[in-house]
């Protein structure tokens, strides 16, 4: 069964929040937003030292915010933009055959859009071996603690 829907916005801005790709998870709130995690390659970000016993596990994380402020809240689009840039990083962990895992390194990307933040978060793992499960605590915004299963 296939089932359309259309419709007509004059919003060109909430018309190109509208979200086509497919990411590897996608965690929907409706009324908030969402947010998606794709595995991503580590070699266009770091050089890798090939006998090291640990390797770099890298995931594109972003976060589309529906919630708009209206006016033009300065503020709370600043402190929204700083939690995005430079504190978000510190909510997530990884974790590895029960071992807790800290991001090592954030790259933020350029942003695509006003409601989208995005950024690469990297990991330090054994060498040829990949996270069990990801857990971002939101300290910031209503996304509360996600628990993300991978591998599986």
């Amino acid at each position: 069964m296939i089932c359309a829907v259309l419709y007509s916005c004059k919003d060109k801005e909430a018309a190109a929040s509208i979200i086509t790709e497919q990411h590897d998870v996608q965690i929907h709130y409706p009324g908030i937003g969402m947010i998606y995690i794709d595995k991503g390659d580590c070699t266009k970000l770091l050089r890798s030292d090939s006998v090291s016993a640990t390797t770099f596990v890298c995931y594109r994380i972003g976060v589309l915010d529906s919630v708009q402020t209206k006016n033009g809240n300065a503020s709370y689009e600043e402190e929204k933009s700083v939690y995005y840039q430079y504190n978000m990083e510190h909510d997530w962990k990884a974790l590895y055959q029960g071992d807790s895992l800290s991001p090592v390194f954030f790259h933020v990307t350029n942003r695509k859009q006003k409601n989208r933040f995005e950024g690469v978060l990297v990991f330090e793992t054994p060498t040829g071996k990949n996270p069990d499960t990801l857990i971002y605590n939101d300290t910031y915004g209503v996304w509360g603690k996600q628990l993300i299963v991978l591998n599986r």
